[in-house]
């Protein structure tokens, strides 16, 4: 709905960057928590807002991209 999607934006507006970004970690556990959560009939999607500087990872790029 519109409300929804003006919701939406104004929480993406409020974002501040603080750095520490585990951005690796977190998308493997976003997928993984997405393939336990399916719905059928709906789109099953995860959305990433980052600026890409992956700061604190355990896992490296390489890694992450074997797992997706």
């Amino acid at each position: 709905t519109s409300e929804s999607k003006n919701k939406g934006i104004a929480y993406i507006s409020g974002l501040k960057a603080h750095g520490g970004t585990s951005l690796y970690d977190r998308a493997l556990f976003a997928r993984n928590w997405l393939r336990q959560n399916v719905k059928p009939n709906a789109i099953n999607a995860v959305v990433i807002l980052s600026d890409g500087d992956d700061t604190t990872s355990k896992i490296t790029l390489e890694e992450l991209e074997k797992q997706l």
